[in-house]
């Protein structure tokens, strides 16, 4: 009978997916509509060592999703409305992508609203930041995860990491896209290097001296570590002075910065990792589907953490066990069955075919996965960023759709 009683009670807590007319998305959780708004931002204390020209200083692009009370007559977004037709041809072929799918998605309406006014039902909301994926990441790949977050009241913020995603139009006029010869290299390295360094990954004597070879080896993504991180500790300062350098913005005096989490996808979960861990800024850290790149192998997260992946890549399972086997906070694993790596993102729903969704995601239903990943992630960053005691995450999970595991966890906390 006990159960019987959790598996309802778990399935109670996956939210159908309802999509909107004539889209592909999912229909957010929470009561809150959905505002998006766009920022641009220049750091003068750092030249972009990626732009074309020497001395160009670094700019980011940073797209907001956030709680609002009233849509004022607007028109929903549309999905990827603002992005070039053959870009997305070009940066996406190898994914499937065709013009007659473009069109489909640019006209898709999603859930959210450009420039509404933020929610008056609270004087503070808590942020998240988020970096996207490497090379194939923008931010509207992420808009199930982006607004369910919001629609619960978060400020979620997505940054675009220049030069290693696909493009940024900035207002000036001037568009940085995607260095394809130099990110290439990054991915050359881990060929070789998941070739050559990870043999025998499946023994257990020699998962840790593999683990550490394969993170000296690839050094190309330390670089971009280096960048990422530097790009996310500026915006996090851009937001602490706020009140002065922007008192106009909609989100001056808005933002509870002691209720901070950060998570990314791909190689930005690993950046999400890091963050946690060098600033001690954030109150939990979430790295949905990435190998988890930098220095946390010898130290102490001393971060709760959610790990969500696939199974595509089972060296990479390998690798963060003994990663984050120095952890000492609450963390939770999250693998979800006969996943691929873009599992963690809308290709979940995207409308094409279920043999080219399979290529995509792997044998799982897009409505299940994007459930799981909605579910965990509000209910990891409800408990730990915005301390709701009722929202604690499960010690165990029946869902036959994942294997879930948790470390230094107290026994009785619960799903509710």
């Amino acid at each position: 009978m006990k159960t019987l009683i959790s598996l309802t009670i778990l399935c109670l807590l996956i939210p159908n997916c309802l999509p909107a007319q004539n889209s592909f998305l999912c229909k957010p959780t929470g009561s809150y509509l959905i505002g998006t708004t766009d920022i641009f931002l220049t750091d003068s204390a750092r030249h972009d060592k990626l732009a074309p020209k020497k001395n160009t200083l670094r700019r980011l692009y940073i797209k907001a999703w956030y709680p609002s009370d009233n849509s004022d007559g607007k028109p929903v977004n549309n999905y990827m409305e603002h992005y070039d037709t053959k870009i997305l041809l070009s940066m996406y072929k190898s994914l499937g992508m065709n013009d007659s799918l473009v069109k489909v998605l640019m006209s898709s309406p999603t859930y959210s609203f450009q420039n509404l006014k933020l929610s008056d039902a609270q004087q503070q909301y808590p942020v998240l930041i988020f970096s996207q994926g490497y090379y194939f990441g923008l931010a509207e790949l992420y808009t199930s995860l982006m607004e369910n977050l919001a629609s619960h009241g978060y400020i979620v913020f997505s940054i675009t990491h220049p030069y290693e995603q696909p493009i940024v139009d900035f207002p000036d006029g001037y568009t940085a896209r995607m260095k394809k010869k130099f990110a290439a290299l990054g991915f050359l390295q881990w060929v070789i290097a998941d070739k050559f360094q990870f043999r025998s990954a499946f023994k257990p004597k020699n998962q840790d001296r593999m683990t550490r070879r394969y993170l000296r080896k690839l050094k190309r993504f330390d670089k971009s570590m280096d960048i990422w991180m530097a790009d996310n500790l500026f915006f996090v300062n851009y937001l602490d002075s706020l009140e002065m350098t922007q008192p106009n913005s909609i989100f001056s005096n808005r933002l509870n910065m002691t209720q901070m989490g950060s998570f990314g996808q791909s190689f930005g979960g690993a950046v999400a990792g890091q963050l946690a861990y060098k600033t001690q800024r954030f109150k939990a850290a979430a790295n949905l589907d990435c190998f988890q790149f930098g220095d946390i192998i010898d130290n102490d997260l001393n971060t709760p953490f959610l790990l969500i992946q696939s199974q595509q890549m089972p060296k990479w399972a390998i690798g963060n066990d003994i990663i984050y086997s120095n952890t000492t906070s609450p963390f939770y694993s999250v693998m979800l069955k006969n996943s691929k790596h873009y599992i963690t993102s809308d290709a979940t729903m995207l409308p094409v075919s279920e043999v080219k969704r399979a290529k995509l995601i792997g044998d799982i239903k897009g409505p299940d996965a994007i459930g799981i990943l909605n579910k965990y992630l509000l209910n990891f960053f409800d408990y730990y960023v915005k301390d709701i005691a009722e929202r604690q995450m499960p010690v165990g999970d029946a869902d036959e759709n994942i294997i879930y595991k948790t470390r230094n966890v107290n026994d009785t906390n619960t799903l509710r």
